[in-house]
């Protein structure tokens, strides 16, 4: 009878205990997920004002201009455009708990990177570069937190990570501070000065800034963007003396973006934007070889003709037989007005490629329709004066950088063409033109180690047709 009473006796005590572990066993579940959240958006928020930052660094030694700027519509920042057609995002406004990313320059004269205010150490005891010397881009890093509450950083895009070490040696606590994430723009009329996180960009103006008396319009281009375009691919070892092929079917040297950007180009020569690209192949789906037949009119395209960025209006036809045709170029003076012809060919020797005719109109013939355009016997009167591009399926290198001598995917099939444009800031892609027997367009992109063709746009043409 005892052992019955005392059995009775000690199981809500049991109970009671076991409901009160559960609840703090639940309590430290959320508080584990609370401070797990935090440091998720810690992590978040100090990769976010690495790639700024890095941006506005880049954008002033790189000598990239502002094209124009706008707040953000929900208050929270500003939209930065920029001349090399890349945006850049900067948000305002209290970040709570959050780690102070900056960059500050040393007695060299170079930014390198901090953390709450003390240099970003690598495991080795090294500042990290925020910059490079002579406009190079500097290293964008990465954060990460450990399981045990540490800081990680990253040189190189994520492949390895290594640990960030105070003044003292010892790795630093991912510990963040509540804290309101410093915005200001300010403009004269020649620069924007933005303050970001502690530091001041100014940045050179290029374009109309909202709040300030509209720039001087360039002169409207009045050459055919097409004759802008070298007529045979690039070739030539990166290291030496490059050149340009003697056919336009020839594929000459793949090249990375790299390697592209850093080697020695002819003499008024340059690797052309998304932009310039555009100006020649326009973007999808107005330039298909698909069967169908369908027809695009009054279609808006801003591009880069020799360094102007403008709008015109284009039509664009697409009939069954691999071919496009297009009317480009409308404008109020229908000064570079033109008849152009997409086609994804093969030569005699069996060789692939997209073949870009161009036929000049003018204001004179701005009667001229694309019915007309689309209509292959009109092309074949009054065919003397076209100027005719080649850009050869040449496919991808395996191994980057090479003459050609070595594996290659996807040849005589398709082409890649590289542009300057970045894809997004701070990730490891460029745009570039792309063709193959379905469709051509410049805003494809590729990683910026493939081996891909390269063909370059003039800086300038002194004279017209």
């Amino acid at each position: 009878m005892k052992k019955i009473f005392l059995s009775l006796f000690l199981m809500p005590a049991l109970l009671l205990i076991a409901c009160t572990n559960l609840d703090d066993v639940n309590r430290r579940l959320d508080d584990h997920d609370a401070r797990l959240k935090a440091l998720e958006g810690m992590v978040a928020t100090a990769n976010t004002d690495i790639a700024n930052i890095s941006s506005l660094l880049d954008a002033v030694s790189q000598k990239v201009s502002i094209v124009s700027y706008k707040a953000l519509p929900d208050g929270s920042g500003y939209e930065l455009v920029m001349s090399n057609d890349t945006k850049i995002v900067l948000k305002n406004g209290k970040d709570g708990n959050k780690p102070l990313v900056g960059v500050k320059k040393d007695t060299d004269g170079i930014y390198y990177w901090t953390i709450d205010g003390t240099w970003m150490l690598d495991s080795d005891g090294n500042k990290i570069k925020a910059e490079g010397k002579d406009g190079a881009t500097g290293v964008t890093p990465k954060l990460r937190v450990t399981f045990d509450g540490y800081w990680e950083v990253s040189t190189d895009n994520g492949k390895t990570w290594q640990a960030v070490l105070g003044a003292d040696g010892n790795p630093v606590k991912a510990v963040g501070k509540d804290g309101e994430v410093q915005l200001k723009i300010s403009e004269t009329k020649e620069a924007v000065t933005i303050v970001f996180n502690g530091q001041t960009f100014v940045i050179p103006k290029n374009g109309s800034i909202p709040g300030t008396d509209p720039e001087p319009k360039p002169e409207p281009n009045t050459v055919l963007p097409i004759l802008f375009v070298a007529e045979t691919n690039l070739t030539g070892d990166p290291a030496g003396e490059t050149t340009f092929t003697e056919s336009s079917y020839d594929y000459g040297w793949y090249y990375t973006v790299d390697d592209a950007t850093k080697m020695k180009l002819p003499a008024g020569w340059h690797i052309p934007t998304k932009a310039e690209w555009e100006s020649i192949v326009p973007d999808e789906p107005y330039c298909s070889f698909e069967n169908s037949t369908k027809t695009y009119k009054d279609v808006k395209e801003t591009v880069t003709v020799g360094g102007v960025s403008a709008t015109y209006k284009a039509d664009f036809t697409i009939n069954s037989g691999k071919k496009s045709y297009a009317l480009r170029y409308k404008s109020e003076d229908n000064a570079i007005l033109s008849a152009w012809r997409y086609e994804y060919i093969k030569n005699s020797d069996g060789k692939h490629a997209l073949e870009v005719r161009v036929r000049l109109l003018g204001a004179s013939n701005a009667s001229i329709t694309i019915e007309q355009i689309g209509s292959e016997g009109w092309w074949l009167a009054d065919k003397e004066n076209d100027v005719i591009r080649i850009f050869p399926a040449a496919g991808e290198s395996a191994n980057g950088t090479q003459d050609g001598s070595g594996e290659v995917w996807d040849g005589n099939y398709c082409g890649y063409f590289i542009s300057s444009t970045i894809w997004a800031p701070n990730q490891p892609y460029n745009y570039m033109m792309y063709l193959d027997d379905y469709s051509a367009k410049s805003s494809s992109w590729k990683q910026v180690n493939a081996g891909i063709s390269l063909r370059l746009f003039k800086n300038q043409i002194d004279t017209g047709l």
